[in-house]
């Protein structure tokens, strides 16, 4: 089951938590997760010690915009989100207060905190919660068209991953990764609502023509023979597939 979220949609995730348990009870037993792949560990340091500490380090390593941060900054970095993390899941008002939080800054981290939250709470009800995403190391040269390999920046690395050919290769990770787990029941796969989808030319919003990529249902079902299902919060498009929508990401 392909879930086509609207990103830190406190709504989404909710449903998705309530569907969890409904899911195993129907033999689930897996999610994969819109996580660098590389970064499995920190993931599950984070599932194994669910400290603030470790979910600002896991929550770190999907981010391209913290891409390049020397050791110390970074350090410094994550004991700020740790400390922002715990103080607006325990009292969020006060915590806006203390911290001179905009009401925008408070929302993100609440959001981020239920992402985790999700996480966390699909492995404590018996799932296997395993990362399936490209690593951050990869960008793209929007005037040139070429990859950058050696130390990306923020922008080159978002200009891969919302690209077609970026949407490709995340796309063949995120399904190789999920589809050996089928052997041992069903699968959830949690992926922005651009990745779902039945066709071999999905098409992103407003990108050009020819940036087409295949979506997660289509490699399912004819590179690996599986069956899938496609969820999504807004409406199917009259192609009759996700991935053109009329609800904007986050």
């Amino acid at each position: 089951m392909v879930f086509g979220e609207l990103h830190l949609d406190s709504v989404m995730m909710k449903n998705e938590q309530n569907f969890l348990l409904s899911a195993y009870g129907h033999g689930a037993r897996t999610v994969v997760v819109e996580y660098p792949k590389d970064k499995q560990p920190a993931l599950d340091r984070y599932l194994h010690d669910p400290s603030y500490a470790n979910m600002a380090a896991a929550l770190f390593e999907m981010d391209p915009d913290l891409v390049g941060l020397d050791t110390k900054k970074r350090a410094q970095a994550e004991a700020t989100l740790a400390i922002l993390l715990e103080a607006a899941d325990g009292s969020p008002r006060e915590a806006q207060k203390a911290h001179h939080l905009t009401d925008a800054q408070l929302a993100l981290l609440r959001a981020y905190l239920q992402q985790a939250h999700l996480w966390l709470f699909a492995y404590r009800n018996g799932f296997a919660v395993k990362a399936g995403d490209l690593s951050l190391t990869v960008g793209l040269d929007k005037q040139t068209g070429k990859l950058v390999t050696q130390h990306p920046n923020s922008l080159q690395i978002w200009a891969y991953r919302l690209n077609g050919r970026g949407m490709n290769d995340r796309d063949e990770l995120i399904s190789a990764t999920a589809a050996p787990y089928a052997a041992h029941g069903r699968v959830l796969v949690f992926v922005g609502r651009d990745h779902s989808g039945f066709l071999p030319n999905e098409h992103l919003p407003e990108a050009a023509p020819d940036e087409t990529y295949p979506g997660l249902n289509y490699l399912f079902e004819t590179k690996y023979h599986l069956p899938s299902i496609a969820l999504a919060q807004n409406q199917i498009s009259p192609q009759g597939y996700l991935a053109q929508s009329a609800v904007p990401a986050l």
